[in-house]
């Protein structure tokens, strides 16, 4: 047991060590000064049966501080009124085009064909790719453009503000602090290129045109699930500077209402993260996150049962140090106190997203918007 016990405190202390240098990170990444006008932006929205989110979402684009931006919406097959709100909307502000998307390539999955085809639309020294179902603050791409001349950076990507009422959903989300709490080293991230610790998040992928085209554009990763966490990947193994930044004041997303569709769709992307002959490793994930689950219950129970005992202690200083770096970050991500303190539900959760993602790979069809992913 004293190594399970030294381990726990570990864990606890690099967590507590990686948050606080994250979080310290992450606000002085912030460029002090914002430009309203500039090279040319384009904002490329790749839409598939949006008809709920697309408006919200153009408008937001309309209401940018910057001004130098043309707004490109594809319509990836839509069955609802996607089209028809987006021509309605072009019809009033000749920013905004609307583009009809090609009938789906084989071999490729179907988001990233239609970033493909925005890729080849647009005209933007600097490119935007954003979901269809977020809404940006007025700086939103102001703030892009300053922070790519601030760090030199090719691709910019962050978490947004995760709007979600639902307990479940938002829990489900919150598996996100996982990154930012126990694996990613912000600190660090400017002078390494490592596929490893590459991350973005689809929300936001702000890029500068050149940096697309000398990685061969969309291509390369024309097949995969995860094409956010993909794109990253590809950039810093092309040693092009990737940076992971906080963009909740810019950018907000209410990804899903109900516990059951998160569950569903970050098992998607989670399936993604870790090529198939790695899924082993899944395995040992879950084992670690279940004896987090369950450190600090046995660590008192062990108090309890046999009085003082160094071990003991060790356990759940780690398990109340992991705790506390948990709740910290979740957060600063603009997380709910009680979304912040469910880091046990999240390990839950996140273990049966492994599985049942594994399980739904190697045995079945994972369908998302109608289409197999």
């Amino acid at each position: 047991m004293s190594i399970a016990a030294t381990a726990i405190l570990i864990v606890g202390v690099y967590a507590l060590l990686l948050s606080i240098s994250n979080l310290i990170a992450l606000r002085r990444q912030k460029p002090s000064h914002l430009e309203h006008d500039g090279p040319l932006v384009s904002v490329c929205i790749p839409a598939r049966n949006e008809e709920a989110n697309i408006a919200n979402c153009v408008n937001s684009m309309r209401a940018q501080s910057y001004r130098n931006i043309e707004i490109l919406v594809l319509d990836d097959s839509s069955e609802d009124r996607t089209a028809e709100i987006v021509k309605s909307i072009s019809a009033e502000d000749p920013r905004v085009r609307y583009i009809k998307g090609l009938p789906l390539q084989k071999g490729w999955k179907g988001k990233i064909y239609g970033m493909k085809q925005l890729l080849e639309i647009s005209r933007g020294e600097y490119l935007l790719f954003t979901d269809a179902d977020t809404i940006h603050g007025p700086d939103s791409v102001a703030y892009g453009v300053a922070f790519a001349g601030k760090h030199d950076a090719d691709l910019i990507s962050g978490y947004p503000m995760q709007e979600i009422n639902n307990y479940m959903a938002a829990t489900t989300v919150s598996a996100m602090v996982i990154n930012t709490c126990l694996w990613m080293p912000l600190a660090i991230q400017k002078h390494i290129h490592s596929a490893c610790f590459s991350m973005c998040i689809g929300q936001y992928l702000f890029m500068r045109r050149q940096a697309m085209i000398d990685v061969g554009g969309f291509a390369p990763i024309r097949d995969q699930i995860a094409d956010d966490v993909s794109l990253a990947r590809m950039y810093s193994r092309a040693k092009k500077q990737v940076i992971f930044t906080d963009l909740k004041e810019h950018v907000s997303c209410r990804m899903y209402d109900r516990g059951a569709d998160a569950i569903k769709g970050i098992s998607r992307s989670l399936l993604g993260v870790l090529p198939l002959p790695l899924a082993p490793l899944l395995g040992v994930a879950a084992a670690i996150l279940l004896s987090l689950c369950l450190s600090g219950v046995f660590s008192i129970a062990w108090l309890v049962s046999g009085g003082w005992n160094p071990y003991a202690l060790m356990m759940l200083t780690g398990t109340l140090l992991l705790r506390a770096s948990w709740y910290s970050m979740a957060r600063f991500h603009g997380f709910r106190p009680v979304v912040a303190a469910s880091q046990i539900p999240v390990f839950l959760i996140t273990v049966f997203m492994f599985l049942s993602g594994l399980f739904r790979r190697r045995h079945g069809k994972v369908i998302w918007k109608g289409r197999e992913v």
